[in-house]
């Protein structure tokens, strides 16, 4: 092993970490990130503290990353726990439930993020642990984003994370690491002083010693490397590393050069075996020449396993492939493939080496990076799956033969998912150039079409759809047809435009028995019905029926799957049009569905949706239920309908009487009003409500106003009710015939379009700015939901509660019979819903009638819905480690909610939680 060489002008580095080590054996985590130039020292650093850790029996996960780590998904990851892997196995504690992805470490990134924190809380239960990422400005994506979480939250637990960074390297993920940055305590590795150099150098000439500290501007590599060439007589001047290093290894036995060329472009620690192997020197001559070039500190014997060896330092292994030219760094990457395959290496490691060498023409090699394409995509590394699956294009295009456009669509997918709209466009072309008939280009152009609409370039598609709708044969391709048709639908409602050719689709589709239809009927039943709610066409009776017919009792669902987007467009109308029951069903199993795939971002959607149709439908607790879970999501990435998710959960803690909860909100919300969409009007929306319950009514006014300009081209009520929040909002600012004027609008609008909630709505503003009789006007909100489907809504029971309350004041002794049943009613849906201030008016109305109000309390009342949830689940018999995995959350997290639980109901333990339970 090599010698070690003294470490000076590094004390105040060193106790400052050794104080964050001390604090993390208190569970005060920290981050500490070593800054400098290539050669200041921050990897001697490091293993000085690795070392002085190591001295007892303390848990230290070490990642030394390189330039090539960007290509090979988890490689952090795979350093760290590697070691315990070896010990624990697949499967086993640390490495089950969650934890199992870290085994691999290429799980898509919220799953690899979570298994992390899984495995870091089991390793660190018997004492601190230290996590080093050197170098981490080349880690890959996955990793940064694992890194990024991670330090988030470090503070409460027992963890110090130490990790270094070059200044003026570039990362592949520079977000996630500004973010990493902000959050560490930073040391910035000063150059030598003449005298720490000069001492570094006690055993030459005094005068050879000050010139190396003076060429060497005290970086400590450049000490060492000048230093060892002047030893050994070569007269090398500190004109880069690359003149350095090759001067030292020029005087190292034959072959030393392919060794260390070996090393270097693998980019992780390798066996001797597999340096020889791509070396094509003998493994016993191998080990010789290792020796030496780690005597030389140019490569180094890995602290993780002894029998490994990478370069010391990544900027040493530049300067060993310098030299080679493109032709021959292809050549040793194609050997390094080849190597790594005989190896057993991961596939994804393999396929980094040969995305830097030609075409190869073999089947084997595109199905390897087919293979590939699909798992980086899957795992939400969309450009390095594009590259692949272009890879994979290359090893089949031949001149003269077919084009590959199964594999040239799934690369445009990809390139689009990474926002690379322009260059997933032209690969597009060159599938549909590649399709055998005109109806296969036209499917193909539909999918470029939609990246179009992603990016907000809805004319672009809508003349790119109409393009290919005029090339297709007349008589033939009918669904392909259907599927333009409906994208052209689609992107003229965002503009505003009336869609010409949806017309005749939807006749004919009125003409035909729904049995008939097919999945293209479906998805044109479906844009036919948003038509309707966003132009405010038609009816909502004439809208639901569309919806109800595209749903077609499940079978869109089994077409589309949880992901599809018809399935959120199809719930949102049954939403808006209040068919709650058939909006649940197909959003129950859009749930189960995204559970079932694993997929967190599509869970998110399916909860968003299904917890804004609970809050409509007046069930409260299961719409905070979704809500909160899918905000929780958000740290997945999931951002689709933010300010839609957090204007219904400030409508909720409103609705609930608790401020404290939905004012919390404000500042998430308010990051979206520079924003000029339809979805961030739900942010003024919600501002506009917390507003007004603080009395700031001038504000209030303000965002409603710009809010109405943001919808005006979807000016439905079913969609945002801003006619009703600002007609109240005039009222209290003494403008009462514009408020009137406003409710009398709303009233009109919702009453002709038939949306019945909504217009029970506008009847309940209508009664209190007394628009027409205000009993008529109740009775009509009463009437209005008497269905099935409405009978649970918040509109009924304030319709009931401001009936009563009318009669009472104006019939005290004819209408109080007719008062305590209502009261009654409103008061059992405010106590099950928790509505505090509904229960309070509502039992305030029943002791004027003389009746007692003593409603059974729920004994989880005083709980969060995180705390409740969490209660719920182990009420099942579920064990803390399972609810963790159901909540997507640690442990711990669960561990610190049940003590909650149980101080707000004062028990102690889970037995105590089920005699409570019992008597609710």
């Amino acid at each position: 092993m090599p010698h070690r060489r003294l470490l000076l002008e590094r004390d105040d580095v060193l106790v400052a970490l050794r104080d964050a080590w001390a604090a993390a054996g208190s569970s005060h985590g920290s981050v500490h990130l070593l800054e400098g130039p290539a050669g200041i020292g921050k990897t001697a650093v490091i293993n000085a503290f690795v070392e002085e850790v190591r001295r007892d029996p303390h848990e230290v996960l070490v990642a030394r990353c390189s330039p090539l780590s960007s290509t090979a998904p988890g490689g952090v990851v795979r350093d760290w726990f590697g070691p315990v892997l070896r010990r624990s196995g697949i499967g086993k504690p640390p490495f089950d439930g969650p934890g199992a992805s870290v085994a691999e470490a290429t799980a898509p990134p919220a799953e690899l993020v979570y298994g992390v924190q899984w495995v870091i809380e089991d390793l660190s239960t018997t004492g601190p642990l230290l996590l080093v990422a050197d170098d981490v400005h080349w880690a890959d994506p996955a990793s940064l984003a694992v890194l990024d979480h991670l330090t988030a939250a470090v503070d409460a637990h027992p963890l110090l994370v130490l990790v270094s960074r070059r200044s003026g390297e570039r990362s592949a993920a520079p977000e996630q690491l500004a973010r990493v940055r902000r959050r560490s305590r930073r040391h910035l590795l000063q150059p030598l002083s003449a005298h720490a150099a000069t001492t570094l150098l006690a055993d030459l000439p005094a005068g050879e010693a000050v010139e190396i500290a003076r060429l060497s501007e005290g970086i400590p590599l450049f000490v060492h490397e000048l230093a060892e060439a002047r030893r050994s007589g070569v007269d090398a001047t500190p004109r880069g590393v690359v003149d350095i290093v090759h001067a030292i290894v020029s005087r190292m036995p034959e072959g030393a050069l392919e060794v260390a060329r070996a090393v270097a472009v693998v980019a992780r620690p390798v066996t001797p075996a597999i340096a020889a192997d791509i070396a094509r020197v003998p493994e016993n001559e191998v080990l010789r020449i290792v020796d030496r070039l780690a005597d030389a500190e140019l490569l180094t014997w890995t602290g993780a396993d002894p029998d490994e060896v990478a370069v010391a330092h990544a900027l040493v292994g530049d300067a060993f492939l310098d030299g080679l030219g493109s032709a021959g760094r292809a050549e040793l990457h194609g050997r390094v493939a080849a190597a790594l395959q005989r190896a057993g290496a991961p596939d994804e490691e393999i396929a980094g080496h040969l995305l830097q060498t030609p075409a190869t023409g073999r089947d084997d090699v595109r199905d390897l990076f087919t293979a590939l394409g699909r798992q980086a995509v899957a795992g939400d590394a969309a450009r390095l799956g594009a590259r692949y699956f272009l890879r994979a294009v290359e090893e089949v295009d031949r001149p003269g033969g077919p084009a590959p456009v199964p594999l040239l669509r799934e690369a445009a997918r990809a390139q689009a998912a990474a926002g690379d709209v322009d260059d997933a466009l032209r690969t597009w072309r060159r599938a549909a150039a590649g399709s055998p008939t005109t109806e296969a280009a036209a499917g193909v152009m539909a999918e470029a079409g939609d990246a179009l609409t992603d990016a907000g370039r809805h004319r672009e598609a809508v003349e790119l759809w109409r393009s290919w709708l005029d090339r297709l044969p007349a008589g033939e391709g009918e669904e392909v047809r259907k599927r333009l048709v409906v994208r052209i639908s689609m992107s003229s409602f965002a503009l505003a435009e009336a869609p010409p050719e949806l017309g005749a689709f939807l006749e004919r589709l009125r003409a035909q028995p729904p049995q008939s239809d097919t999945h293209g009927d479906r998805l044109i039943a479906s844009a036919a019905a948003a038509g309707l709610v966003f132009a405010r066409q038609g009816s909502a009776d004439e809208a639901r029926a569309l919806a109800t017919r595209a749903w077609a009792g499940g079978k869109l669902f089994e077409e589309e799957t949880a992901t599809g987007a018809p399935l959120y467009v199809v719930s949102g109308v049954l939403d808006w049009t209040d068919a709650y029951r058939v909006a649940l069903d197909l959003l129950d199993r859009a749930v189960d569905g995204a559970r079932a795939a694993g997929s967190t971002l599509a869970l998110a959607t399916a909860l968003y949706c299904r917890g804004y149709t609970h809050l409509r439908q007046g069930s409260l607790s299961a719409a905070l239920d979704d809500l909160s879970l899918g905000r929780d999501l958000r740290r997945f990435g999931w951002e689709a309908y933010t300010p839609a998710l957090l204007q219904g959960l400030v409508e909720a803690y409103l609705v609930r009487g608790q401020l404290a909860a939905a004012r919390e909100l404000g500042a998430e919300l308010a990051a979206f009003l520079e924003e000029r969409t339809t979805i961030a009007s739900y942010a003024y929306a919600a501002l506009s409500d917390l507003a007004f319950v603080d009395g700031r009514f001038d504000e209030a006014a303000e965002l409603l106003d710009r809010l109405a300009r943001l919808v005006a081209e979807s000016d439905n009520p079913v969609l945002l009710t801003w006619r009703q929040r600002l007609a109240r909002v005039r009222a209290l600012q003494g403008r009462y015939d514009e408020a009137r004027a406003l409710a009398a609008e709303e009233l009109e609008i919702t009453r002709q379009w038939g949306a019945p909630r909504v217009a029970a709505g506008a009847a309940l503003v209508a009664a209190e700015l007394d628009l027409e009789d205000p009993e008529e006007l109740l009775r009509e909100a009463l009437s209005l939901t008497e269905a099935d489907d409405l009978r649970l809504t918040r509109e009924r029971a304030y319709a009931a509660a401001g009936l009563a309350g009318h009669l009472l004041d104006h019939d005290p002794a004819g209408g109080r019979d007719e008062a305590v049943a209502l009261s009654r009613f409103a008061h059992g849906r405010a106590v099950a819903e928790g509505m505090a201030p509904l229960a309070d008016r509502s039992a305030n109305l029943l002791l004027r009638c003389g009746v007692p109000a003593d409603p059974e309390q729920d004994p989880l009342g005083e709980l969060s819905p995180a705390e409740r949830r969490v209660a719920e689940l182990v009420l099942t018999g579920l064990s803390n480690r399972e609810v963790a995995g159901e909540l997507f959350v640690t442990v711990k997290a669960v561990e610190f909610q049940l003590s909650s639980v149980y101080r707000k109901l004062g028990i102690r333990g889970r037995r105590d939680l089920l005699k409570v339970m019992s008597g609710r």
